[in-house]
């Protein structure tokens, strides 16, 4: 199978079964997995190396982590939450075939994107979560990766359950995923969250301003929820 017939079944699933919220509907798509199966089974058969490029590499990472995470909650029998121990069998127990290779999701994401990649890929990784990022009805193209990072990271900081600052208290309230990976978003020249957010926004937070942390919300991200 070419890596384009794989996304064309990835994309069918994300256009069949993915609203324009981002939610998907795992009821239905577990009557109707074979696309999913398919471009499931084209992830674990294809050696990382085939992706000669890093646009390249990267769109199919990003890819295939949504895939894998949709998968997996199918696997897990679409439970109502990942928090608690749930939370550590779905990123760090449950081992898949990625790239020929045995591995967790958090393995994968820590050991092959993070360590590749910028911060951004956290505004576009998706654990299938209600605080993740909102999920595209589209797959992530090679061809447009810069601009779709970029428009993903605008759009994240855009939304107030993932950045809202609070003058009154002199607070910036912020997603936990900046807390999670927060070396990811630290650097040199952005020292610090709140200069990360300021750099990455048109805001111009004071540096004074406390940071708050949202709960993350583990709640799985389906249509229809607690029917």
């Amino acid at each position: 199978m070419t890596h384009d017939q794989a996304i064309e079944h990835y994309n069918k699933v994300l256009n069949a079964y993915v609203n324009d919220l981002g939610q998907v509907d795992f009821k239905a798509l577990a009557q109707d997995r074979l696309s999913l199966d398919v471009y499931v089974n084209y992830v674990s058969s294809t050696p990382f190396s085939d992706f000669k490029n890093k646009d390249i590499q990267l769109a199919h990472f990003i890819n295939a982590y949504n895939a894998l995470s949709m998968f997996n909650v199918l696997e897990s029998g679409i439970p109502h939450s990942n928090k608690g121990f749930k939370k550590v069998k779905f990123f760090f127990l449950t081992k898949m075939k990625i790239g020929q290779k045995k591995m967790s999701l958090r393995t994968f994401e820590n050991d092959y994107i993070r360590k590749n990649y910028d911060a951004r890929v956290h505004f576009v990784l998706n654990c299938m979560s209600v605080s993740c990022p909102v999920l595209p009805k589209k797959a992530f193209s090679s061809d447009e990766i810069e601009k779709e990072l970029n428009d993903a990271k605008v759009f994240f900081f855009s939304e107030k359950r993932n950045l809202n600052v609070l003058a009154e208290k002199k607070e910036v309230h912020v997603s936990e995923i900046l807390s999670f990976f927060k070396s990811d978003f630290i650097s040199d020249d952005t020292p610090s969250l709140i200069s990360y957010i300021n750099k990455n926004t048109d805001l111009n937070v004071p540096e004074d301003y406390k940071v708050v942390f949202i709960d993350y919300d583990w709640t799985i991200n389906a249509q229809k929820r607690g029917t």
